[in-house]
């Protein structure tokens, strides 16, 4: 398996993990069976689709360490996505906490990747 397949693999495995995490906060209230749980689930779903295709999609430059910056953009506006799901559609504070933490964490850290990947991807 290459290093990118690989990456791409475990970035798919924490999304599908944290979905799992939200999905089952401890809060059933809004159940798997709900209109909330469809529709987040729907929603964690389609964050998770438009990484990958963003992930196989996107220009490798060559540079393991920019290639790897630009996914981790990716992968993190993927978890920006899911935890704003979560948000709209989830109860339980402790992951409402935690989700409004991923939101503003990895804004940052797309923001430092970004700057690094303009500082950087032409060397």
């Amino acid at each position: 398996m290459t290093i990118r397949k690989s990456s791409l693999a475990i970035l798919a495995s924490f999304a599908v993990s944290l979905a799992a995490l939200a999905a089952d906060s401890g809060s059933h209230a809004h159940g798997p069976g709900s209109e909330h749980g469809k529709k987040s689930n729907a929603e964690y779903h389609q964050a998770m689709e438009k990484m990958s295709q963003d992930m196989k999609s996107m220009p490798m430059n060559g540079d393991p360490d920019v290639d790897f910056a630009q996914m981790m953009v990716r992968h993190h506006q993927s978890g920006i996505e899911m935890a704003q799901a979560q948000l709209k559609h989830g109860d339980d504070p402790q992951i409402r906490k935690m989700s409004q933490k991923i939101v503003k964490e990895q804004k940052k850290e797309i923001e430092r990747l970004q700057a690094w990947i303009k500082k950087n991807e032409n060397k």
